[in-house]
């Protein structure tokens, strides 16, 4: 007998070959165990996922919606989902369900790493995008949501074009300066906020600092504003109480006098457009004083203002220069004949970036 069969004899020699092909079963069952882990639901939400495209290009929504919510229950991780989701809740008109799939949608990308987050980087561009829409006014909330997503891709791209469209949106005027016809500053103004972002004070000043007088302003409860109140050198005052309409345009101003007296009022025209197109002037007894007619370019700016008489004859008009987000940046104001008698520049900050420390 030789080396080889001393060292396994025959009844050792099959009961090794036994154990190997159970091994060799035993690593096909876990292959296929594992392969079915992995790609039986894989495929079972691809099949649904179609469906749900078919939902939506049939405007069936609220099914599209249901199906979105099948394929997330079972891979909470698919972008691609979530934006679909967000989609339908948009079709349906489900302002509610939009707002908490992007906040469900964000919360599952904050969970992922640099690379899954890249991997879906088209999915999650398309949701981040979505923030200004779905919060409307709210700026802040949208805008906190996009500066996450920035820092998901410094890079830039369309994430930080939105930011950057934001940022230059929600922007407050700080200061208005008046020059005259040397370019040289002959007045101006500061504005003042609280920490809602509402306006509180305006205050006037000479060329030299010394104070012309100043404005605070009152709010309803609903925001919009009641009164103001404007305060001289000399301690007299002025109060403009504001009222509004039913579609909450400004209707009328009445103004009264340090001793409550009225002094005149303003009356409020609009266009179709709901644009404020025509501002009146009557005295205390309704005889009109003068009035102000509005116009407006394509992109509804209020760029210029024409100021009239009781007898229609012009007695100044201004011209408005716009930046490209709907910013008032100039101003001139022309006098009757034509002749320039004031230049005026504004100043801005983002209030959304002041907000978030940076």
């Amino acid at each position: 007998m030789d080396t080889e069969e001393r060292k396994f004899p025959e009844p050792m020699k099959k009961h090794g070959r036994s154990r190997l092909w159970i091994l060799c079963v035993l690593f096909l069952i876990f292959a296929a165990g594992t392969a079915g882990f992995y790609y039986i639901p894989a495929l079972y939400c691809r099949l649904l996922m179609r469906r749900a495209a078919v939902s939506m290009q049939a405007k069936e929504y609220t099914a599209a919606q249901k199906t979105y919510h099948e394929v997330l229950e079972t891979r909470p991780s698919d972008l691609s989902a979530w934006l679909g989701s967000l989609n339908a809740c948009e079709g349906a008109d489900d302002s509610d369900g939009m707002k908490a799939a992007l906040t469900d949608a964000v919360a599952q990308a904050e969970k992922m790493t640099d690379r899954e987050r890249i991997r879906q980087e088209e999915s999650l561009t398309g949701i981040l995008l979505k923030a200004p829409d779905i919060y409307g006014e709210d700026l802040q909330k949208a805008y906190d949501i996009l500066k996450e997503g920035q820092g998901w891709f410094p890079a830039g791209g369309r994430i930080a074009d939105a930011v950057s469209r934001l940022e230059h949106q929600a922007v407050r005027r700080t200061k208005a300066e008046a020059r005259d016809t040397e370019g040289q500053t002959a007045s101006y103004a500061v504005y003042e906020y609280d920490s809602g972002g509402q306006l509180t004070k305006f205050t006037w000043y000479h060329r030299d600092g010394s104070l012309n007088y100043y404005t605070v302003y009152q709010y309803r409860s609903d925001g919009r504003k009641e009164k103001e109140i404007r305060h001289y050198t000399d301690g007299s005052t002025q109060t403009a109480v504001i009222e509004w309409d039913a579609e909450g345009r400004q209707q009328k101003e009445t103004h009264y006098d340090g001793s409550g007296s009225v002094s005149g009022y303003y009356a409020y025209s609009y266009d179709a457009d709901g644009r404020l197109n025509r501002t009146s002037r009557y005295e205390t007894d309704g005889t009109l004083e003068e009035y102000s007619v509005f116009a407006y370019d394509s992109a509804g700016n209020q760029i210029k203002e024409t100021d009239y008489g009781a007898d229609g004859s012009v007695h100044r008009y201004f011209e408005n220069s716009f930046d490209a987000y709907g910013n008032m940046t100039a101003a001139v104001w022309y006098q009757a004949d034509g002749s320039i008698y004031r230049e005026f520049a504004y100043e801005y900050e983002c209030w959304l970036v002041r907000n978030t420390g940076m």
